[in-house]
C-alpha cells in the first residue's frame, strides 16, 4: 500500500486520506477516524502473553519463555509472508506486473504461485475486483481498507480478505469473549475478529451509499496455512453486532456520566 491514501464519499462532497506510517485516517475537515482494526481491538480485552505461556507450560512441562519467542517468531514470519504476498495479488488484479516480486525462496514461490491462481479463479467469478478500497463513514467516524471489494452485479458484491496466519481458531484461549456489549457473546479468537471486521466494512458500504442498502454482499477470507494452499472460508453474518460497534464509536448511553 502506498504511504498516502485518498478516497471520495459516495456523497462526492468530503475526502479522506490514509497515512500508512501513523496508521491515521482523517479527512477534509481534520476529523480522524476510527479505524475497523482499532474498534476490534478495543472490543476485547488484550491478550495476556505471559499468562498463556504460563498456562502451556504448566501443561507441557517446557519453559514459558520459549512459547513466547515462538509465537514472535511465528508472528513476523506471517507478516513478513502476508506483506509481499498480499501486494503481489494486489499488482496481479491491476495488471501491473512489472512490480510483483520475485520470490527469495522455494517457499515463497510456492506462495506466490498458489496466491496467482487464487486470484485468476476470483477473476472468473467476479467481473470486478478492487484492492485495497478505502471506505470511511462520516456518520460514525470509522473507516477502513478492503483486500479486495468484488462485484457480480450492481445488486450483488462481496468482500474478501487475504489471511496468511498458521492458524484461524474459533474457540477462543480459556474461554474468553469480548468485554464490549456487542462482543459479550463472541470468543476472543482470530476467526472471529476478522469476521466482525468484515461486517463492519459491509455496514459501512450499505449505509453510506456506496452500494444499494439492499444489495447482497457475500464475505469471505483467503486463508494461506503454509501448505501450499488456500482455504476459502465463508464468514457468518454479524451486522447487528457491526452496527453497535461503529454507533457506539460516537454515541454514548450516558450510564457512566450521572451527574450525582
Amino acid at each position: 500500500m502506498p504511504s498516502a491514501t485518498t478516497a471520495i464519499h459516495p456523497s462526492g462532497v468530503l475526502k479522506i486520506a490514509f497515512t500508512e506510517e501513523d496508521h491515521r485516517y482523517i479527512d477534509d475537515f481534520g476529523l480522524e477516524y476510527t479505524s475497523g482494526t482499532r474498534l476490534i481491538h478495543n472490543a476485547f480485552a488484550p491478550f495476556d502473553t505471559a499468562a498463556a505461556a504460563a498456562a502451556k507450560s504448566k501443561k507441557t512441562g517446557r519453559p514459558a519463555d520459549e512459547f513466547i519467542q515462538e509465537w514472535k517468531r511465528y508472528g513476523e514470519e506471517c507478516a513478513t509472508a502476508g506483506t509481499r504476498t498480499h501486494e503481489n495479488c494486489e499488482n496481479q488484479i491491476l495488471r501491473q506486473y512489472d512490480k510483483l516480486y520475485t520470490p527469495m525462496d522455494e517457499a515463497e514461490r510456492i506462495r506466490f504461485s498458489a496466491a496467482w491462481r487464487e486470484v485468476e479463479q476470483l477473476q472468473q467469478i467476479y467481473s470486478c475486483i478492487e484492492p485495497e478500497k478505502l471506505v470511511f463513514s462520516p456518520r460514525f467516524l470509522v473507516a477502513g481498507s478492503i483486500d479486495m471489494f468484488c462485484t457480480i452485479d450492481q445488486m450483488h458484491y462481496a468482500i474478501g480478505d487475504w489471511k496468511f496466519v498458521r492458524k484461524l481458531p474459533k474457540e477462543s484461549f480459556g474461554g474468553r469473549t469480548g468485554i464490549d456489549r456487542a462482543t459479550f457473546h463472541i470468543p476472543d479468537a482470530k476467526f472471529w475478529h476478522y469476521a466482525l471486521q468484515l461486517n463492519i466494512y459491509r455496514m459501512i458500504l450499505k449505509i453510506e451509499g456506496y452500494i444499494p442498502m439492499t444489495a447482497q454482499v457475500d464475505l469471505f477470507l483467503k486463508h494461506y496455512n503454509f501448505d501450499g494452499f488456500f482455504e476459502h472460508i465463508v464468514i457468518p453474518d454479524l451486522s447487528a453486532e457491526a452496527l453497535l460497534l461503529i454507533a457506539e464509536n460516537v454515541t454514548v448511553d450516558g450510564l457512566e456520566r450521572t451527574p450525582f
